[in-house]
């Protein structure tokens, strides 16, 4: 089973280089000798490792990892020796394997994850701590986050293999890493699974979705932010979570604006509330926490634009969702949301230094009760240093916003005649096909990232797909675009 995140990745561009940058922890199950186990202080408390080429029950050469106690325990690396850079690779790749109950070692792992998923669900399998601080070990309290979740996967892996690949945010201030913490969560409703091993075939960094060639990869955010600013509870909620972290804490660099119109953000705990996913499913532990929008505007100030960016567009992409709450605990109106989606619009805009005037992003998109990608390109101003996104409040309900994403865009080649939205001329339904002009290669992906259809040439066939939403991915001789696109 290949099971890969490329949501967040569709959101970027893709582009032709000379060579693609790699950055391997694990490689072919061996442990790159640049990557050194460190133990806890002090040096005789227990902590788990990870032993190199050992043996997965299909025979496939891995790296091990297993819990040694019940005690919740991590993986601690000190990478001073060769600083992983996230500037040049900043998705993270792993491929694992959870074990079946054939292959149990005191306890049936795979039973195990079954009632972490079904009976909870907000368990990461891994948590990934960054940070440049030589030594700072605590996943916690580190610049840089990520989790991913491994429950629902390995029930519907039944012991083969998953390729995972998640975005890396972390702080401006720390994007050359010399402490890495990887967690292997043991935690299940009803038994303990230490001793359970989880093999690794590799874990690293690039800068591509691997699935493309070698000499190609996309082109970084000069903007990510994933609304979990650094120290940030992983549990924190609503107005709990509503606390003045600094500049330094948030992983793109600004701190949301507060004044008579605008307010410091709400904070969700989708691992709270998401249990384990909507209908989208994009995991609640790998969101982890989101901005809700209510009663008042939400705005990001003076996200500055790199003085090499050249482009004269700029890609917006976010996730969205409907807030479908009457009350913390309303689950009925969730699940209504998602079967039936809300004809409700929302209102996100973007301004630049040199041009106050709001204009309008995904003015024909509706929020739905599940998360959903909405991706656009804009004009950039003649002069724009910087630019502003305002999360415009809603009268008589809010949603969420998470991985917001600010970049090159995908197409370089669309109408100049159209729009400022000219992304969402480029690929269209016609009939029963999708068409994206000037494309050699069509793909029609689930949300959750399965390529459902695939065809040569500029159009495929999707007679075949119901209703609902998907993502197609466009390759051309300029790059490769993604769009989410409803089919009615």
């Amino acid at each position: 089973m290949k099971k890969r995140f490329l949501l967040a990745l569709a959101a970027l561009s893709f582009c032709g280089f000379a060579s693609a940058e790699e950055y391997w922890i694990i490689k072919d199950g061996q442990l790159d000798e640049n990557a050194v186990q460190k133990p806890y202080t002090p040096k005789d408390a227990v902590f788990d490792t990870i032993i190199g080429g050992a043996t997965a029950p299909d025979g496939t050469i891995s790296a091990k990892y297993v819990h040694d106690t019940a005690a919740y325990k991590d993986v601690r690396f000190d990478l001073s020796g060769k600083p992983l850079d996230l500037t040049k690779t900043w998705i993270l790749h792993i491929e694992y394997c959870v074990p079946t109950a054939a292959d149990s070692v005191t306890y049936n792992t795979y039973a195990g994850y079954k009632e972490v998923s079904l009976l909870d669900g907000t368990k990461a399998a891994f948590r990934f701590g960054f940070d440049s601080v030589i030594d700072s070990m605590n996943v916690d309290a580190m610049h840089g986050y990520c989790a991913i979740q491994g429950a629902v996967d390995a029930i519907e892996a039944k012991g083969a293999w998953m390729t995972k690949e998640v975005y890396v945010f972390s702080t401006p201030g720390s994007q050359l890493i010399n402490s890495f913490v990887m967690s292997y969560a043991r935690e299940v409703i009803l038994n303990d699974i230490s001793n359970e091993p989880i093999y690794i075939k590799n874990l690293g960094f690039v800068d591509r979705d691997m699935n493309l060639a070698a000499d190609e990869k996309t082109s970084k955010p000069f903007y990510a932010e994933d609304f979990s600013p650094m120290g940030i509870s992983v549990t924190g909620d609503g107005s709990a979570a509503e606390q003045n972290y600094p500049q330094e804490a948030w992983h793109g660099g600004v701190v949301p604006a507060n004044g008579d119109k605008t307010k410091k953000l709400n904070l969700l705990c989708t691992r709270v509330w998401d249990k384990p996913y909507d209908a989208s499913k994009i995991y609640a532990t790998e969101n982890n926490h989101a901005a809700k929008v209510v009663s008042k505007d939400v705005v990001l100030e003076n996200i500055a634009i790199p003085a090499g960016y050249t482009d004269d567009k700029i890609q917006i992409s976010m996730l969205i969702k409907y807030c479908a709450l009457g009350t913390a605990t309303d689950d009925a109106a969730w699940l209504a949301a998602e079967e039936t989606p809300v004809d409700k619009g929302f209102n996100v805009s973007v301004s630049f230094d040199t041009d106050a005037t709001l204009t309008p992003l995904y003015a024909d998109s509706v929020l739905q009760g599940s998360w959903r990608w909405e991706t656009v390109s804009v004009n950039r101003p003649a002069g724009a240093t910087s630019l502003s996104l305002t999360l415009g409040k809603k009268v008589n309900f809010s949603y969420y916003v998470n991985q917001i994403l600010v970049g090159a865009p995908g197409f370089s080649d669309v109408d100049e005649s159209s729009s400022s939205l000219e992304d969402a001329a480029v690929i269209y339904f016609d009939g029963e096909s999708i068409v994206a002009e000037g494309a050699t290669k069509v793909e029609v992906l689930s949300l959750n990232g399965v390529v459902l259809a695939s065809a040569n040439g500029s159009s495929v066939n999707a007679s075949g797909l119901a209703d609902g939403a998907y993502i197609v991915r466009a390759f051309s001789a300029n790059g490769v675009t993604a769009k989410t696109i409803i089919k009615k």
